[in-house]
């Protein structure tokens, strides 16, 4: 029983410690990165719709002021001129802040791409997952992304899970994991060490094969 509990820790801990080297959590942090650009965006929208607003009213103004419209006509203009300015503003926002985080969307969308090259990693964690919080829709959603080859995974949603599943991982004590589920982590994990290890095997020995075949060669030219 003690063996089984030191055996758990030590894959617990060498879990943790892997996804920890994997990802690089600052940058994947998409809506901590985007928030300040948010902020920005909403402002340049609010002055946009100000200087439309503005300008209009000083043209009514104008106008009004030389005889060419009449008082209750602007009264009325001063309102409905605040529905296309507020309508520009709305526009102007927008505009901003998709350019504002393009930039930022694609850093983690290069990251994301980086992560999951060779055959995904956030999936392996799946059995994990289904332990801790098996109601997450889109925890479930993104790990199985990971496992399509070419699905378009969505920034913001990768960061979020990476995020939830790390901080879910430390928050589990060592007696709630299950050496089963454990086990099948380290395996999802090895999976490509064992492939990676055979392929190097048959490498090395196709090539011991061939400087087996240039020295007989080269006794034979002799």
């Amino acid at each position: 029983m003690a063996e089984k509990s030191k055996s758990s820790r030590r894959q617990r801990r060498e879990i943790i410690t892997r996804f920890e080297k994997h990802y690089d959590f600052e940058r994947l942090d998409y809506d901590r990165r985007v928030a300040p650009l948010r902020s920005k965006a909403k402002l340049n929208g609010v002055m946009v719709a100000g200087f439309v607003y503005i300008s209009a009213f000083m043209a009514g103004y104008f106008a009004w002021s030389n005889g060419k419209v009449e008082y209750e006509l602007f009264g009325k203009l001063v309102w409905i001129l605040m529905v296309p300015s507020s309508v520009v503003g709305i526009f102007a926002w927008l505009l901003s802040s998709n350019r504002r985080e393009y930039e930022v969307r694609q850093d983690v969308r290069d990251c994301l791409s980086k992560s999951e090259a060779n055959g995904g990693f956030l999936w392996r964690f799946t059995p994990l997952q289904e332990a801790m919080a098996a109601d997450d829709y889109l925890s479930k959603k993104i790990m199985q992304q990971t496992r399509e080859t070419g699905s378009d995974i969505d920034p913001g949603d990768y960061g979020q899970v990476v995020s939830d599943f790390y901080k879910r991982l430390l928050d589990m004590s060592p007696a709630e994991f299950n050496q089963n589920i454990l086990a099948r982590v380290m395996e999802n994990l090895n999976a490509d060490s064992v492939v990676s290890s055979n392929n190097g095997l048959q490498n090395d020995i196709a090539s011991d094969d061939s400087e087996e075949s240039d020295v007989e060669i080269s006794k034979a030219s002799a």
